[in-house]
């Protein structure tokens, strides 16, 4: 019962990652998610590497110990780059509530004019096809 549960919980990360790989990965979400599914593939084989070093050096009675300092190893890591994303994110933009109000913007009672949409990029292969963002393009 405990092994089900330690294989549910390590799996239950894996949306969340997903999910927050594809909102920072705007430019090619695709290609993101492979090389972040490429990680796990990698992460396993190098956790069964691992393991067979540590047994075969120090017996079966060190795998705990292992683990517990690959957790805290990537616990701090974790907590590292959450506090820099953190430092990133406040220091390039401000929230709509903090921005100053400009006269001729929304709820200034003036409207804007429409932003002219952009002609679609050539392919350089000059195929027409439909690209990452489903858009048509040659």
């Amino acid at each position: 019962m405990l092994t089900f549960a330690i294989g549910v919980l390590a799996f239950a990360v894996i949306p969340g990652m997903q999910t927050r790989v594809v909102a920072t990965a705007t430019a090619a979400p695709t290609l993101a998610v492979a090389v972040n599914a490429s990680g796990y593939q990698l992460a396993a084989a190098f956790a069964g590497w691992l393991g067979g070093r540590v047994v075969a050096g120090q017996g079966t009675a060190a795998i705990p110990l292992a683990g517990a300092l690959l957790t805290v190893l990537g616990l701090a890591l974790a907590l590292y780059l959450l506090r820099r994303d953190r430092r990133e994110r406040s220091g390039q933009e401000q929230t709509p509530v903090d921005r100053p109000r400009d006269e001729h913007g929304p709820g200034s009672g003036e409207q804007r004019a429409p932003r002219a949409v952009a002609a679609p990029a050539h392919h350089p292969h000059g195929e027409r096809h439909r690209c990452a963002g489903g858009d048509e393009r040659e």
